[in-house]
Parts: C-alpha cells; sequence; structure tokens
C-alpha cells in the first residue's frame, strides 16, 4: 500500500516539475551586495544559480548588482538601487524565436542581447516610466532615476 501510495505521489508531481522546467527564463550568474527576487507575493535571495522566472521582480540595494543569463544567452546586469520586471519572456531554442518585454522601474540596466534579436528584431522590448525601449542592436544601457532624484 505504501508503495502505490508512492507511485502515485510521484506522478501527480510530474506535471508540477513539467510547469517550472517551462516557466524558466533564465539564472543567475553573478550577484554582489543586496540583491531579491519578489516572485509569487515571496522574497527569494538573489544568489548565482538561483533560477529566474517571467514574472519575477529583481531588486538591488545601494551596494547590490546582479547578472543574469537568459536562454537565449541574452546577458543583463542590473546595478544597485535598481527594480526590474521580468514582465513576459518565451523563447524557443529550436526556432529561436521568441518575445521579450522587461520593465526596468528604476536604476540601472546594461544588455547584450542574445539569438532572441536574431529571428526578429522587434521581439525585445525594455520598458521604463517614460520611454519604451526597442532594442535593435546587440549591446545598450538606461538607467532610471528614482522620483525624488
Amino acid at each position: 500500500m505504501r508503495k502505490l501510495t508512492a507511485l502515485c505521489l510521484a506522478i501527480a508531481l510530474i506535471p508540477l516539475s513539467q510547469s517550472y522546467a517551462d516557466t524558466r527564463i533564465g539564472m543567475i550568474k553573478l550577484q554582489s551586495g543586496t540583491a531579491s527576487i519578489s516572485r509569487d507575493q515571496e522574497t527569494l535571495a538573489a544568489s548565482p544559480g538561483t533560477i529566474v522566472l517571467a514574472g519575477d521582480i529583481i531588486t538591488t540595494g545601494m551596494d547590490g548588482a546582479v547578472g543574469i543569463l537568459f536562454e537565449d544567452d541574452t546577458r543583463a546586469a542590473i546595478g544597485p538601487n535598481s527594480e526590474w520586471n521580468l514582465e513576459t519572456y518565451t523563447y524557443d531554442r529550436a526556432s529561436k524565436a521568441g518575445d521579450a518585454e522587461l520593465q526596468l522601474a528604476t536604476g540601472s540596466l546594461g544588455l547584450i542581447a542574445g539569438d532572441l534579436i536574431q529571428r526578429d528584431p522587434s521581439s525585445l522590448r525594455v520598458k521604463t516610466p517614460t520611454a519604451v525601449i526597442a532594442v535593435r542592436g546587440t549591446e545598450f544601457a538606461v538607467e532610471v532615476l528614482a522620483a525624488t532624484q
């Protein structure tokens, strides 16, 4: 009976592991200082090796910085005092097709675009409180000052 219960539980958990794999968009490769991830009303430490999901909000403190490697090999560096919402991100490695919309609320961001823009340059957009950046080249940097600055 215990073996049957364990087998049923294992089978029931298979869809959970698959949905987690489907939502992975990248991984934190570098981190220094204070940095966190807000996910589903929880706060997680943003440390090297942490999986990044669509919908995550990355926040850095005064001494914080985070480097992320996305599934399409896009590389992002988030500077101190930043808040970056990874609103939407889809990418199919086989076809190199996808779409990403990322919102920088405050702080600084440097980005080196990967395969996502090779097929469709309009597929990667970064929103700020005052503008939408449609990535047409391979590298860019943007800084959004806090309202009090």
